[in-house]
């Protein structure tokens, strides 16, 4: 689903936010905390998710917003 969420923001608003080289840890690493959010019933803090990623709290909590609010809250793959 991670990949799948990326796919859908390249999409919708092109190529500034397409995966490339400098920012696909900070891309995948939020993608996965979301479909982790929505598809498990246990998933990791966002803190885990930050360490794990290399990323601060808060810039973590931040990608999320914007990856949630870009995608129109439709995370729900299938359904339109």
């Amino acid at each position: 689903m991670a990949v799948l969420y990326l796919a859908d923001l390249c999409e919708a608003h092109g190529p500034a936010f397409c995966p490339t080289y400098h920012n696909i840890h900070r891309l995948l690493v939020t993608a996965l905390l979301v479909a982790s959010k929505l598809n498990d019933d246990v998933h990791h803090f966002n803190r885990h998710m930050s360490e794990c990623g290399g990323v601060s709290l808060a810039e973590l909590n931040a990608l999320e917003l914007e990856l949630c609010t870009r995608l129109r809250w439709r995370l729900v793959l299938g359904k339109d």
